[in-house]
């Protein structure tokens, strides 16, 4: 196994301190009172579990221990980069020593950097470079490798892995998979099954009195209250949960390593950040959900304490904003256009990334660490070289393939290159299938653009479904249908520039004509195990067939009902216990992941047609 960097090598007095610092990094007043000590940590989380624990414990622990920790597995975004260094000087400022557990181990143990523990190392000593040229205060902060520490003091830490793991159940620490960028639904290694109880004993080794982690760690830091309460341990962690800053595209949660398009890099160039600004999703006069004004909001205000709006005197002449919520009033009135926002925005993060810059480009070990780091692949097994395969000869090499196995078409897709696929989701009255859709894309486990969503059923305004819509700058079409009108011609214009459809539960029978005046794929689910239970109330045709197996089917749409090739499908076993409301709330379960996978594996291009009914999905 790999030595371990020494953390002695990025002690205290390793801090660049020529570098400028954020505004919080400065040097506070001795003497802070309590309320001012508790607003400043209060500040750094979004969440905090719980408040009055949090001041009982800044008045009897002056200097109390904060836990941060990451995986070391690829290059450094700002989410990561800037919002940290924030979050850390403001605890520091306040009193608080911070230990930032390099989770070197959990980073092999979730198989980042291919598991290659030497890589990642190299990629923890490359991320510590940033914080040190980016104005982190070092003075009260602790690197410490998990793999260093867990093997000095293995009798302290294994023992508690233990008691942690043999006090909960399975379904328990499955539930925590999300602190691993992993959903309950992934095939879990016994590794990351393993992991949770691990990063809960995390809290307890480094004897952490305040855990401040993102807010998808929230489950992990939970467990450690409830393991307190389980072994009737008084004074309980407190959890400071920061916001998680969205990527730079429509329905982005968060910022990924893995997928470029969706961050900016602490070392990218100017231009490359002029660039992704530019292209960022910006919508006019909609705040929620805007990522460039949750920069603003999280980084540059906290930062410079202002934004300030160069323009000409036609477009409102130039303005400095002092907060937020002043921000806010133009932007939702539209005298804030993102024409004036971006470009604002681009020049204050290059003016905070550019010591950054310096420091990788004038320092030879960092500038040495960037470039091995930049070679590690941390995203998919293909990487794409527009020099070596021009775009159109890999459509052309693809296209004689193609006619070489008499395929009917060849579609080219490059990751991270080519945009993503949109759709028009179509539904009626049920909307657990439209629900689920909207909130995975907006999590960002459904990879497509939503042109819009067109319904048979009226919504009023104040529903869940319309505020979300509105929230996101999605149209809501209602089109009310009779048994003589389909209103097909009016569907066909609002969907003419989407790549495919989905059918999310609309109870209506797409004509032949419209399916070959679309001319593209549609994709449906059916809330029943196809071929069997064709048409309406397929649960109560299995209810009253006394089947032991229920399903849900996703497929592709043809003329004929309920007979296109099917894509996805999923079961559930039921028994003589189970009624007809039990067969419809599992199969409802069933339809939405069934559909969600479905659409994944269309997007991915993991979904071959052949013949005229069948699909190869690999």
């Amino acid at each position: 196994m790999a030595e371990a960097p020494s953390s002695e090598a990025f002690s205290a007095s390793s801090s660049a301190s020529e570098v400028p610092a954020p505004p919080s990094s400065q040097p506070v007043i001795d003497g802070l009172s309590l309320e001012e000590k508790f607003q400043l940590v209060r500040s750094v989380g979004e969440e905090c579990i719980q408040e009055e624990e949090l001041r009982n414990l800044l008045e009897k622990k002056p200097n109390p221990i904060c836990y941060d920790g990451f995986e070391p597995s690829g290059r450094m975004h700002i989410a990561q980069g800037v919002m940290k260094a924030i979050n850390v000087n403001k605890l520091t400022s306040a009193g608080c020593t911070v230990k930032i557990w390099i989770a070197d181990w959990f980073a092999q143990l979730n198989n980042k950097m291919g598991g290659d523990l030497k890589k990642i190392q190299t990629v923890g000593r490359y991320l510590i470079e940033i914080w040190k040229a980016v104005g982190m205060k070092l003075d009260k902060v602790e690197f410490l490798w998990s793999s260093e520490e867990i093997n000095g003091r293995a009798h302290e830490y294994w023992p508690l892995v233990m008691d942690i793991a043999r006090r909960n159940t399975l379904p328990r620490i499955i539930r925590c998979s999300q602190i691993m960028g992993r959903n309950e639904t992934d095939e879990l290694t016994a590794a990351q099954i393993f992991y949770p109880c691990m990063q809960c004993a995390d809290i307890f080794f480094l004897k952490a009195d305040i855990c401040q982690l993102g807010m998808d760690q929230r489950k992990v830091n939970v467990l450690a209250r409830e393991y307190c309460t389980d072994i009737k341990r008084k004074n309980k962690p407190i959890i400071l949960s920061h916001h998680m800053l969205p990527g730079l595209q429509q329905g982005q949660e968060k910022m990924s390593k893995s997928d470029p398009s969706s961050s900016i890099f602490m070392e990218d160039e100017e231009g490359d950040v002029n660039s992704k600004i530019k292209k960022a999703y910006c919508p006019p006069n909609i705040v929620e959900g805007n990522p460039c004004l949750e920069y603003i909001k999280y980084i540059i205000f906290p930062w410079f304490g202002s934004f300030e709006v160069v323009r000409k005197a036609e477009n409102g002449g130039n303005k400095k904003f002092t907060s937020m919520e002043e921000l806010v009033v133009d932007y939702e009135s539209g005298a804030l256009h993102p024409a004036d926002v971006k470009p604002a925005l681009s020049k204050a993060l290059n003016q905070i990334l550019q010591p950054v810059r310096d420091h990788f480009k004038n320092d030879p070990t960092a500038k040495e660490l960037l470039k091995t780091v930049k070679g590690y692949r941390v995203t998919s097994e293909f990487v794409f070289d527009h020099a070596r395969w021009p775009r159109d000869a890999m459509d052309n090499d693809f296209l004689t393939l193609s006619k070489l196995f008499n395929a009917e078409k060849s579609i080219v897709r490059v990751p991270d290159l080519d945009p993503r696929y949109t759709i028009a989701i179509l539904a009626s009255k049920q909307e657990h299938c439209l629900v689920d859709l909207l909130y995975g894309w907006q999590e960002g486990r459904l990879p497509v653009n939503i042109n819009c969503v067109i319904s048979n059923h009226d919504r009023a305004p104040n529903t869940h479904v319309i505020r979300f819509l509105e929230r996101h700058g999605i149209p809501y079409h209602y089109l009310p249908t009779t048994e003589t009108n389909k209103r097909e011609e009016e569907i066909l214009a609002l969907v003419e520039d989407t790549d495919f459809l989905v059918l999310a539960r609309y109870m209506q029978i797409l004509s032949g004509g419209f399916l070959k005046r679309y001319g593209k794929d549609i994709i449906n689910i059916h809330h029943g195990l196809l071929p069997s239970f064709k048409g309406r109330n397929p649960s109560k045709q299995a209810f009253d067939a006394g089947v032991k197996l229920i399903g849900a089917t996703s497929h592709f749409v043809t003329e004929e009902l309920d007979t296109g090739p099917i894509i996805e499908q999923m079961v559930e076993r039921v028994s003589h216990r189970d009624n007809l409301q039990s067969f419809v709330l599992k199969s409802e379960s069933l339809e939405k992941q069934c559909l969600t996978q479905a659409i994944k594996s269309y997007c991915e291009l993991r979904v071959l047609p052949y013949h005229s009914n069948k699909t190869v999905v690999f």
